[in-house]
This record gives C-alpha cells, structure tokens and sequence, in this order.
C-alpha cells in the first residue's frame, strides 16, 4: 500500500497532536521565521510539522521509497518562564516518544532514525515570551512511483561509486578507475578507441 508524502505529514501532525494535547498542523514550508512565529504564537501552544528534505531509498516492486526528514516545531507561549519551560519539555518528550515508536498509521514504512531535539531559544522569541524547540528525525515513506519522477531522477546518484588503484610506480599504467554509473559509456568509448 502506497501513501502521498502529504498524507504521511497529516497524520503525524494527528497523531503528535494527541500525544501533546495540543494544537498540531502541518506547515508546507520549512522557513519557521519570526513573522510565522509571531502569527503562530496566538494559537500557541501548538505544533508544527514540516518535510523540508526527500531523498530516494530504494525501488520495491515498482513503488518508490523515500527516506523523508520531518521536522515538528513545538511552541509554547507564557508570561512566566518557568511555566514556559516546563510545558515545552512537556510537549518535546511526548514528540520524541510518539517520533521514536510511531509508524503514524501505518504511512510510514521503518522505525524513525536520527531522532533529535534542539532548543531554539534567541532574545526575539523571549521578547516573544515564546519557547521553540524543533525535534528532527528521518523515516521512510512508500510512495506511487507514478508520483514520484522527480525523486525517482536521484536514483542515478545513489548508485554511483568509484574504486582507486594504488599509486602506480613510474613507468607503469595510468591509476585505474571505475564508476559503475559510468561503466556502460566508458566501454562504449574504449570500443570506438580500439576500432580507430
């Protein structure tokens, strides 16, 4: 069974939004600047789920995985600090733990990896009396291969590898290379070399 990437990323807003209590959505952009926050803060506390980065993970029966790096912003606001504090941790373990056990209804196909959390306090967000955190991870999405010709277009890259010879000693061959995405032209051209 296939999901959209968008599909993926509303149900975890769904399900983080359960496991905090709070207000969770999707965010189609990954540039969580301070005129966001600012619009952001009066529905706070809330979460916030972005997908800024896809990359090819393998081809399976003619469907595409794709190893898609979410982020979820989780933000509180409150006058008093300490207060602040203690419901934004509140909110990032229960982030991590959904994060790191999750395959968010079934649209994810592996366990997350690289789980981390970072707090991203500045002097503008305290002016704010707004604390940011922003937990990353990484986790493998199936998606229609039909949809996915521009992700499928990195499979090229992902195949690309290159071998060295030792350094040669004076007077012998050139040091040797191979690269297996260029392996097929490569002959190709010693063929025309020979014929010439």
């Amino acid at each position: 069974m296939t999901h959209a990437l968008s599909t993926a990323q509303a149900a975890i807003a769904a399900k983080l939004s359960e496991a905090t209590g709070w207000r969770a959505r999707a965010l189609h952009t990954d540039r969580v600047d301070l005129e966001e926050l600012t619009r952001e803060a009066h529905g706070a506390p809330c979460v916030l789920v972005t997908l800024p980065e896809v990359s090819l993970d393998a081809r399976i029966a003619g469907e595409v995985v794709v190893l898609a790096s979410w982020s979820a912003y989780v933000l509180a606001e409150a006058r008093d600090p300490q207060r602040r504090a203690d419901e934004t941790l509140s909110a990032v373990e229960a982030v991590i733990r959904t994060a790191a056990m999750s395959d968010f209804d079934g649209t994810m196909d592996a366990v997350a990896e690289s789980l981390s959390a970072q707090n991203l306090y500045s002097g503008d967000l305290d002016g704010l009396s707004v604390a940011l955190w922003a937990v990353r991870w990484r986790q493998a999405v199936c998606v229609d291969a039909a949809d996915a010709s521009d992700i499928s277009a990195l499979h090229r890259f992902r195949t690309i590898t290159a071998s060295f010879a030792p350094p040669a000693e004076e007077g012998s061959a050139t040091t040797d290379t191979a690269c297996s995405a260029c392996g097929e032209a490569d002959a190709s051209n010693e063929e025309e070399q020979n014929h010439e």
